[in-house]
């Protein structure tokens, strides 16, 4: 079992909790993919540009929270 974190080391509290946030958005970002991609393959010709502008949009944002999780090092 991990140890209880302490609670009284701010900048490592700051640290888990940037992660913590940058992880639930990766996972936000690669459920919408997911959904675009499926409504890519199942839409009709008129509405694929807008679908494939979902999954571009949400890649983007993939490639951003990459960005910022090498930032944090």
């Amino acid at each position: 079992m991990k140890p209880l974190p302490n609670l009284n080391d701010e900048p490592a509290m700051l640290e888990r909790g940037k992660r913590s946030i940058l992880g639930s958005a990766r996972n936000e970002a690669a459920e919408a993919l997911r959904d675009a991609c499926v409504a890519v393959q199942t839409c009709t010709w008129d509405g694929l540009d807008e679908q494939a502008g979902k999954a571009q949009a949400a890649a983007d944002r993939l490639r951003t929270l990459a960005a910022m999780w090498s930032e944090l090092g």
